[in-house]
């Protein structure tokens, strides 16, 4: 239905908005590495391969993005 699909419109513009917010908490290589794991799906262990940082630093630079994200929707 319409509402529907104006609904979901506007739930991916908050998300587009938040993540925008969110992004500019972190530095780039953080952002860059959570959008590689958490967006693309990448592997932990090629990401961190690809930035020169622990498979650890990946899931923890993560985690805190994706922490920092659900404070945006409380």
């Amino acid at each position: 239905s319409v509402a529907e699909a104006t609904e979901d419109e506007y739930r991916r513009y908050l998300l587009g908005r938040i993540m925008q917010i969110v992004q500019s908490d972190f530095p780039p290589p953080t952002w860059q590495i959570f959008e590689q794991v958490a967006i693309k799906g990448r592997p932990g262990v090629d990401v961190a391969r690809e930035f020169g940082v622990s498979v650890n630093a990946v899931y923890l630079g993560r985690s805190r993005v994706l922490a920092r994200l659900r404070e945006g929707f409380a």
